[in-house]
């Protein structure tokens, strides 16, 4: 009995840990307004095509991109605990495509996020700083 109380507490401390992580990525991309600090595709540096651009995601999914101009485009994004990863929905044009894409977390803290392209065959990455 003794061991099936050591398994149950293993089971509850990894579930607890996995909860926790879902918990934080979501509270940190939902926690004020972001700006791009780099976006690299295909190994270039495309970082200026993202200036002035201030991304807002919500906590019901939505997220709101105010372009340089003034214009909001409406999207949404989701957290996909099993693979930690980012999935944004959200089209524009130019640089908005860019970022409609499913992407994993390299890391994170409560004012950078860095992502990377989850398709293998791509190199891609994005990095949101608070803004």
């Amino acid at each position: 009995m003794n061991t099936n109380f050591k398994s149950l507490f293993v089971v509850v401390l990894i579930t607890i840990a996995f909860a926790s992580c879902k918990k934080t990525a979501v509270k940190i991309i939902t926690t004020g307004t972001w700006t791009v600090g780099l976006y690299y595709e295909n190994g270039n540096d495309e970082t200026d095509n993202f200036s002035g651009y201030v991304f807002d995601f919500k906590t019901n999914g939505t997220m709101a991109v105010t372009k340089p101009s003034g214009d909001i485009v409406n999207g949404s994004w989701s957290y996909d605990d099993g693979a930690s990863k980012y999935i944004i929905s959200i089209s524009g044009s130019g640089a908005l495509d860019k970022v409609n894409n499913s992407w994993l977390i390299v890391s994170k803290s409560s004012s950078l996020i860095e992502l990377k392209d989850d398709n293998i065959t791509k190199d891609d990455r994005i990095s949101f700083k608070k803004k």
